[in-house]
Order: structure tokens, then C-alpha cells, then sequence
């Protein structure tokens, strides 16, 4: 379903058309999009009680394709980073206002301690042989539409958001190999 469709009040919404496959919506409309363009560790350590001490920065790019509506994004969101199910490091979004036709890059500083045990040690090391490290990033955040006088309520919107990287040195260039996301809306 169309994630704009989901945050348009109830007495805004269209029939279906008769083949049922198109929401018709009252104003052409696009979703929003929430990308990682790029990763920076500036902290990736194993200490020896295998705590891991992580911190990275996280450029992201925030588009609004619409021409006639804002997107606010509130200020209760999280990011997360996890590797295997352990999240390695945690931060939030900035809350903002994004008008019509506009695009914003935001650099997201996440931090995290973690006990990294010997499996997803041994796990991660398997990874760095081959180049490819898979990354779980997850993006909570409420998000309401202002059409100039009609704004709606808030939903919570969740980016899931899995990446292939070759690197988690802090020393080197880190390359996004592949990127795939899944996009949800809870009322």
C-alpha cells in the first residue's frame, strides 16, 4: 500500500479503482525516501572482556519528491546498527520539518557498547576474508504530512534497512556493496 495513502485522514481517501490494484488518490503523491548514501567508523574496538566500543557516522539523505505537501519528521525517532542480531551502536534523527521538492543529508552519529562474544567474533572475521559484511540498520521515526492547512496525526514509520559493506575498519574507505530496505507504517 502506498505509504502517503496511510497518513492521509480517512475523509481524504478515494475508492479503489475497479481493477482494485491502484490507490486513486486527491493529490498526486509520492513517498518519501530514506537512504544511507554513506558509513564512516571512527570507532570499532574489541576490548579484552570482548566488550565492543562503536561509534560511526551515518550520511543520509532525505527526500521529499512532492510538490504541494511538507513531511515533519518528529522528534521521538532511533537508529540502529546491528551485526547478527547485536546492535552495535545506537543514535536518533534529528526532528525537521522537509518542504515540498526538497532534499536534506543529515550525518548521524551513533554509539554503542556491546559484548561481542567469541562466535560473533569468529563470525565477523569470516566476513572481513571475504569483503562482505552484512549490516541490519533499523529507522524509527513518527512522521506527519502538512498539505498547508490540513496536517495529519503522526505514524510511526520503520526503515528496515540491510547492507552488504566490505569493511568495518576505521581506517578504511567502506563501500556499500549492496543495499535492500523494507519500509512500514504503524498507526
Amino acid at each position: 500500500m502506498h505509504l502517503l495513502l496511510l497518513l492521509l485522514p480517512p475523509h481524504l481517501h478515494l475508492n479503489h479503482c475497479r481493477t482494485h490494484r491502484l490507490p486513486l488518490h486527491p493529490l498526486p503523491t509520492q513517498d518519501p525516501l530514506l537512504q544511507v548514501e554513506k558509513l564512516n567508523i571512527t570507532r570499532f574496538q574489541v576490548d579484552e572482556s570482548f566488550d565492543l566500543n562503536t561509534e560511526l557516522v551515518i550520511t543520509a539523505k532525505a527526500q521529499n519528491p512532492n510538490e504541494k505537501i511538507s513531511i515533519i519528521y518528529g522528534e521521538k525517532s532511533s537508529v540502529s546498527v546491528s551485526y547478527r542480531d547485536s546492535t552495535l551502536c545506537s543514535g536518533k534523527l534529528p526532528g525537521f520539518r522537509q518542504g515540498h521538492k526538497n532534499t536534506r543529508v543529515m550525518n548521524l552519529v551513533l554509539k554503542g557498547k556491546s559484548v561481542f562474544g567469541s562466535g560473533p567474533q569468529e563470525a565477523l572475521m569470516g566476513n572481513k576474508k571475504t569483503g562482505r559484511i552484512p549490516l541490519d540498520i533499523s529507522v524509527k521515526a513518527p512522521i506527519a504530512l502538512d498539505f498547508g492547512s490540513l496536517k495529519t496525526m503522526e505514524v510511526k514509520v520503520l526503515v528496515d534497512c540491510h547492507l552488504i559493506v566490505n569493511s568495518l575498519s576505521p581506517n578504511e574507505e567502506i563501500k556499500i556493496l549492496s543495499s535492500d530496505y523494507k519500509v512500514t507504517a504503524k498507526m
